[in-house]
């Protein structure tokens, strides 16, 4: 048999941004609104304490939990078994 490949498809690896954006749709809605503030609103911890109505520890502990499940997110996009099905 003779077969002729007349289109290749492949598959395009999501950018970094579009990764990120997926990643953050996953958190919880409160580990969103913290990184939020930390990074887009550029907020000291202090002040997110404070407007959230909550300790500065407990702040401390929401940004080191979100970011944690943002990292796992992330690498859990780049494992080789994401793309197990791409040719």
């Amino acid at each position: 048999m003779n077969f002729h490949v007349t289109q290749v498809v492949t598959a395009k690896r999501p950018t970094a941004r579009e990764r990120l954006h997926v990643a953050l749709d996953r958190l919880a809605q409160d580990q969103k609104a913290i990184l939020h503030l930390l990074f887009w609103d550029e907020q000291e911890p202090e002040e997110i304490a404070r407007l959230l109505g909550r300790s500065p520890e407990a702040v401390s502990r929401l940004i080191k939990n979100s970011l944690a499940a943002l990292r796992a997110s992330l690498e859990h996009d780049e494992s080789p078994s994401t793309f197990a099905n791409v040719a």
